[in-house]
């Protein structure tokens, strides 16, 4: 494994400090070639930086060394340098704090046929793999450690980067430490512990035998992070965290002063674990730098200050955590959708040069993106942002999150079954959000269940997907189906639209078709509800079909088939209620609800208090974001394989395929006549890559023409078209 601490340091280099790079590399050369002399004088280097020294007085091998990014015209400049200097090197080292790999190929073979020079790469990864093969190099690996990345791995340095979110810089420390210290967790072990640990690593994160603190300072100082709690608690906490690392060793007590400090191992372990982070901090920063380039263009990108971007990143993960965390008090849910992201970065101050539409598109791109190490990481620095949000309420966050439900019934809405769907033309297995969840919840022992009406609108949707394609969107009117639009832009072509919607619907039984498949695929049985939603109070059914009668209304349902939609809305809303009857200690005990990204259920609970009064039930709506965030933290984690936990998205995507055109659709139509391949998986492959380029650039013009109708959503079910300008919509469907 390699260090993270000296990939931190080399990424750190600059052309500022390239002798400082030099100085190492030539360390690291020296072991191989003993005889390698730097070439450096007053008058120039003649455009090499050394060479290996050869008794007949004509040096065969020349080294340069290098910071730059654009190794490509680095190296072709150097080569046509020493060619015109007359120095006739068989053999060019190129060293470099670069990760070069494969992408070298290209400029070693031109090496070769136009300069009959054999380029020799040594990029960031030859140097990361020998760091302790000798001695030297070893001790020339710690020099540079310690001068440029130890500074960014203490405390003074890691707050001016972790934690943006948060106005305390010594917050922002701890939230770094609740990031690793979860990374890291058994699923089965206690989440107050495992914070606790976190909170005392942090208040000790400078501190060796040198430089120490005593039991009341670290109780200070974890007593800032978490401000409530009876009286006592936090310092009991605090000591019994102590007593028990000191115990098992990461922390060293000093008896005579009676203070701590961190054990040399741990301390180390700690710099190699924030290193680490660091660098995915900066793979989250090369993600943004290439979304903003998409969605904006290079121009405007160049000017724009990417720090700031990734503070608005940050702040929609600070706004998560304390939406999920306010979910657990009043049972509201909530979804990271463009309307919640866009209201996050207006309460603070935008960056210069980009407009909220563009940020929020920016934003939302980046928390979605198909980069599964950056995707893994916002997760993690999701959950410590919650956390972080727990401990401000109470000490004792395993209590809160028990009371949570971690068994029971969930009944699917058709806006998330649809993207399951969707997402089975997803080659990447850890990129389909919703299949991960459902597969998730399914193993941690919630059972799964879609209504029939689901299921119609299902087959409807599919149906009116063929019925698209088979007209090629002629006297077409409304959205495009959504299923529809995923199959093009993901490289299909129209004309196979109706074989591929043959693996889930056929002609005779096409319903039953589709309850089996959900069966087969996700464990999703298909129960009815009505029953229950028959046997409901009175006053309950009649608000709750007012609110959907309203609500498709407002969505400009076809009348014909308005009253059947109604119909399936009241018996999963009204019917889950019903099925609950036993109610827990807290809004989120439940055992029964009703998964939904629909807007229009989001706000039931609100709606029902306002008819009913005192009387009004708890809404039965729940979040995939929640659900998500719930599994990564409560109990249900326990079930769920450590692979699949960390693959579990910090907001799930209800599109996949946003902002469908019919003029979109036919350029993906022309990419794919472009495309010169003979591999249909290829030939798929770059027309998903090219349009998922070409939607990134649409992103703010789906963000502000649609935010009222909840943006990046493609509302194509039968009956549910997007609704109007002013008026919530349902997601997908």
């Amino acid at each position: 494994m390699t260090n993270p601490r000296l990939e931190l340091a080399l990424k750190q280099l600059h052309a500022g400090v390239w002798r400082d790079f030099e100085m190492f590399a030539a360390e690291f050369l020296a072991v191989e070639y003993p005889s390698l002399r730097s070439t450096a004088g007053a008058n120039g280097d003649r455009g090499r930086d050394g060479e290996v020294y050869s008794i007949d007085g004509a040096p065969s091998i020349g080294a340069q060394y290098s910071v730059a990014q654009d190794f490509n015209a680095k190296i072709i400049g150097t080569l046509s340098r020493l060619k015109d200097e007359g120095l006739n090197y068989t053999h060019l080292i190129y060293a470099t704090n670069q990760y070069i790999g494969a992408d070298g190929d290209k400029v070693r073979e031109r090496a070769r046929v136009d300069f009959q020079v054999i380029l020799d790469v040594r990029d960031r990864s030859w140097f990361l793999e020998r760091e302790n093969t000798y001695p030297q190099r070893a001790a020339a690996s710690e020099r540079l450690i310690a001068r440029y990345a130890d500074p960014l791995l203490a405390a003074s340095g890691l707050r001016e980067r972790t934690g943006t979110a948060l106005s305390q810089d010594d917050g922002r420390v701890a939230l770094l430490h609740l990031a690793l210290e979860n990374r890291d967790v058994e699923t089965d072990r206690s989440l107050t512990r495992s914070c606790f640990d976190a909170l005392v690593l942090a208040a000790l994160h400078d501190t060796d035998s040198a430089n120490t603190k005593t039991l009341k300072q670290l109780q200070e100082d974890v007593g800032r992070r978490v401000p409530t709690g009876v009286e006592g608690q936090v310092e009991a906490l605090v000591a019994g965290t102590l007593k028990r690392l000191a115990k098992k060793g990461p922390i060293k007590h000093l008896r005579d002063s009676d203070s701590f400090h961190l054990a040399y191992g741990a301390a180390e372990e700690m710099k190699a674990k924030a290193a680490q982070f660091l660098l995915e901090e900066n793979e989250v920063g090369d993600e943004l730098r290439s979304v903003v380039e998409d969605t904006l263009g290079s121009d405007r990108a160049a000017k724009l200050d990417l720090a700031e971007l990734r503070n608005s990143v940050e702040a929609v993960l600070f706004d998560r955590g304390e939406a999920f965390v306010a979910t657990v008090n009043n049972g509201v849910p909530f979804q990271v959708d463009p309307d919640q992201v866009a209201g996050t970065l207006q309460r603070r101050k935008l960056p210069a040069l980009v407009n909220l539409n563009e940020l929020t598109a920016i934003v939302l791109a980046v928390l979605r993106t198909a980069n599964v190490a950056v995707r893994r990481h916002l997760a993690r620095l999701g959950d410590a942002y919650t956390l972080f949000a727990f401990l401000r309420q109470t000490p004792d966050v395993q209590k809160v999150v028990v009371e949570i439900f971690s068994e029971g019934d969930i009944w699917l809405d058709t806006s998330v079954v649809l993207p399951l769907i969707g997402e089975t033309l997803i080659d990447d297995p850890s990129r389909r959000e919703f299949t991960l969840l459902m597969r998730a919840a399914s193993d941690a022992g919630l059972r799964l269940h879609v209504t029939e009406g689901v299921v119609e609108e299902v087959e409807r949707h599919l149906n009116r997907g063929y019925v698209y394609a088979s007209t090629n969107g002629s006297d077409w009117r409304g959205r495009i189906p959504f299923l529809y639009t995923a199959y093009v832009l993901s490289g299909g072509l129209p004309s196979q639209f109706n074989d591929w919607r043959n693996e889930f619907a056929g002609r005779s039984r096409p319903e039953e078709d589709v309850s089996d498949y959900l069966e087969e695929e996700f464990s999703i049985s298909t129960r009815s509800l009505l029953h229950e939603s028959d046997n409901a109070p009175l006053e309950l059914r009649a608000a709750l079909q007012e609110l959907w009668n309203e609500a498709h209304d407002r969505r400009r349902t076809e009348s014909s088939i308005r009253h059947r939609l109604v119909a399936h809305d009241v018996e999963n809303s009204v019917g889950v209620i019903q099925y609950r009857k036993s109610l827990a200690r807290s809004p989120m005990g439940h055992r029964a609800w009703w998964l939904t990204v629909d807007k229009t259920a989001s706000r039931l609970g609100v709606y029902i208090k306002d008819r009913l009064g005192s009387q009004a039930p708890d809404s039965p709506t729940l979040s995939p974001d929640f659900l998500a965030q719930l599994i990564r933290l409560g109990p249900l984690r326990k079930a769920i394989e450590h692979e699949t936990l960390i693959d579990l998205p910090s907001s799930t995507d209800m599109t996949l395929f946003d902002y469908a055109t019919p003029a979109l659709l036919a350029e993906a139509e022309s990419v794919r006549e472009k495309t010169h391949t003979d591999s249909e998986r290829l030939l798929k492959r770059g027309v998903r890559d090219e349009m998922d380029r070409r939607r990134r650039q649409l992103g703010p013009a789906a963000v502000g023409g649609a935010r009222a109708l909840e943006a990046r959503v493609l509302s194509a079910i039968e009956g549910k078209p997007a609704e109007a300008s002013n008026a919530e919509s349902s997601p997908v469907v």
